[in-house]
């Protein structure tokens, strides 16, 4: 234990300094849940494989494998169809024992990829294979998941099964509007959901409206799923300020959690803000995200307890 603290700490010192031999700056990102293996970034080129100049994901960690039996640094950020074009590689997530890694890139990793707008990736260390998270379903590819618009990393279930992002284009059927939106990506059985939606009592009347929704916790099994929007997903939403909901995968139901209690309901008003809009997916979701401590604060209101 305590040489792994030593390994890490050191490697995190040596993360922050400029390089001297490509005079770039690496920066470090995370590690696995043991500190045995750490991610990191840099536009240097640590590999023979990096031919680029541009920011690339790394991992550094023991290889026990018989004849090799030392520390390796090996590239993160690539795939079967590129790795070396002029686009930058962002490190998003790492699974707890360090084997699954989550990146975007504005480069076509893989041949489903066609656009070159920003996606999410996922990286198995353990098989070597990089699959594209941020697809549509199967009945809207390829028509759809390659359109002029980015797809942001929003979180993940523990186990990586489950990914989460954000977009505005329409990846599946069930979403007909251009705001930003909320999608769920199965991978053991490849399927893309639409997650910031209403009940099936309330589609398709609500839940396409002019208003974005940005993911704000997640269960540890990916089944249950919290965000906000200002848009109107149940008959007990009656305003157009932001609100949190729930939404349950499994059972495919929403629920608005921001409402007070039996005794309140509906006498009690709530205030809040409209929410700006802006012609980028991050740029909007991160004004989303400058409101959920106000978010937050209302939900709590008439004792509905949530934290």
């Amino acid at each position: 234990m305590f040489r792994t603290i030593v390994f890490l700490a050191a490697l995190v010192l040596v993360l922050t300094l400029p390089s001297a031999a490509g005079a770039s700056q690496a920066s470090f990102k995370s590690s696995s849940s043991d500190g045995k293996i750490v991610f990191f970034e840099t536009d240097e080129q640590l590999v023979p494989g990096d031919t680029d100049a541009k920011r690339d994901v790394y991992e550094r960690s023991y290889d026990s494998d018989p004849g090799i039996e030392s520390y390796v640094t090996r590239e993160v950020s690539l795939g079967p169809a590129g790795g070396n074009d002029a686009f930058n590689a962002t490190f998003e997530r790492a699974s707890a024992d360090g084997t699954i890694i989550f990146f975007s890139t504005e480069e076509a990793l893989v041949e489903a990829d066609t656009d070159r707008r920003s996606d999410v990736y996922m990286r198995n260390l353990v098989t070597g294979t990089t699959t594209l998270v941020s697809i549509g379903e199967a009945a809207c590819s390829p028509a759809c998941g390659n359109g002029a618009v980015d797809a942001g990393f929003a979180g993940a279930s523990s186990d990586g099964s489950k990914i989460f992002f954000v977009s505005e284009e329409r990846l599946t059927a069930a979403d007909t509007d251009s705001s930003v939106d909320i999608y769920v990506r199965d991978l053991s059985d490849e399927t893309t959901a639409l997650v910031s939606t209403g009940s099936a009592s309330c589609t398709p009347v609500c839940g396409n409206g002019s208003f974005d929704a940005a993911l704000r916790g997640i269960s540890a099994d990916g089944s249950h799923v919290y965000f906000t929007t200002a848009e109107s997903l149940s008959g007990a939403d009656v305003d157009s300020i932001v609100d949190i909901y729930s939404r349950s995968l499994a059972g495919e139901t929403t629920t608005l959690v921001s409402q007070g209690g039996s005794g309140c309901a509906p006498a009690c008003a709530k205030a809040g803000r409209a929410i700006p809009s802006s012609s980028r997916t991050r740029t909007r979701v991160q004004t989303l995200e400058s409101v959920s401590s106000r978010s937050l604060s209302r939900a709590s209101q008439c004792g509905s307890g949530w934290r």
